[in-house]
């Protein structure tokens, strides 16, 4: 069987959650939402800070983010990231916008994919590549995604049966930064950037806080004050808990994020088929997007590019292809585009 890898990005969840451009209009509705279902509550949690000034200092970080998003001072969310990260070391107001931020980009996606219904097509994928039970995977495939949404585990919950998230990323063996490392030998889904959520070390390993525990919304003022505790325990509550959105690019900085992305890069050695999906190939992302290609070394056959610019990715990989060593690089790469989207697209080789 050929070795298959396929990378997501925000286009394969397109269906569920907005894409970039569309961030600053739907991260306003969720500041809204706060807005309008705020407790005002003077409980003190773990950290010093009552639920109505968090839910103050939430709402004046989303502020923030809009405005600077819809004045285009910040290409996406992403660029805004990595801009407050680099200048954290020596910028200590940018440390704490960073993990504010990353607070507020946890409970907006965590919202978004409660409240719409799982990309349909995440569904379909499943049902195709699943063989005699629910966790008969191929062993051939491996898929790496940069996406830091749980769509995969939300559509898998109707095959596993399970509603928590946690045990569906078990069964999916879900890998991040973070999480505790399982079997690489065979099927595995990767998650670059992490999932919206948080965990915390205990023994020498990561345990998972999750937000909740299925896949259903709660009453709004309910649902509003988790998402003022979930921020207030990556900001607050105690040195040992952490937001488990870890962008990619974190490997210069953390050494959890750098083991993972090690880790992952050994599981698609040798990858013969690459499917990407919805995925763009930013100038942002180049240096990990070179190392992956790298991974793949000079078994790379094919490259099926599924997207609705796909003549664009196909570009953009082109670009990448050549930057590569002779031993990494295999002239005879052959690179097929496909435009429609109804569907993910399912190689012959799978």
């Amino acid at each position: 069987m050929s070795k298959i890898t396929y990378l997501l990005g925000a286009g394969a969840s397109a269906n569920a959650l907005p894409v970039v451009k569309n961030i600053p209009q739907k991260l306003a509705l969720f500041r809204n939402f706060i807005h309008d279902d705020r407790s005002g509550l003077n409980d003190i949690l773990d950290g010093g800070k009552s639920i109505r000034e968090l839910e103050d200092e939430f709402l004046h970080e989303c502020d923030e983010i809009i405005d600077l998003l819809n004045k285009k001072f910040h290409a996406s969310i992403d660029t805004y990231a990595k801009r407050l990260r680099l200048t954290s070391p020596h910028t200590q107001s940018a440390l704490k916008k960073y993990k504010r931020l990353k607070g507020i980009l946890s409970t907006f996606f965590i919202h978004e994919q409660l409240n719409n219904p799982v990309d349909y097509r995440y569904d379909s994928f499943l049902a195709s590549i699943l063989g005699d039970s629910h966790t008969d995977f191929p062993k051939n495939l491996n898929i790496l995604t940069w996406n830091y949404d749980f769509q995969f585990e939300k559509a898998y919950s109707t095959y596993s049966g399970k509603s928590s998230i946690s045990e569906n990323q078990s069964e999916l063996m879900v890998f991040e930064s973070g999480r505790y490392w399982m079997d690489i030998g065979n099927f595995g889904i990767f998650k670059l950037n992490g999932t919206t959520n948080t965990y915390k070390i205990k023994d020498g390993r990561p345990n998972l806080n999750y937000l909740l525990d299925d896949f259903i919304p709660k009453p709004n003022k309910e649902q509003v004050e988790k998402y003022i505790r979930l921020y207030n325990n990556i900001l607050y509550k105690d040195s040992g808990v952490r937001s488990s959105l870890s962008f990619a690019w974190e490997s210069d900085w953390e050494n959890e994020t750098r083991n993972f992305i090690e880790k992952t890069l050994m599981s698609i050695r040798n990858t013969e088929i690459l499917v990407v999906i919805g995925y763009s190939f930013p100038f942002f992302n180049r240096g990990l997007d070179k190392k992956i290609f790298q991974s793949f070394g000079d078994s790379l056959k094919r490259i099926y590019i599924q997207d609705t610019n796909s003549d664009a990715v196909a570009e953009s990989v082109e670009s990448i292809l050549p930057d590569l060593t002779p031993i990494s690089r295999s002239s005879k790469v052959q690179i097929i585009q496909k435009s429609s989207v109804e569907q993910f697209f399912l190689p012959p080789e799978l």
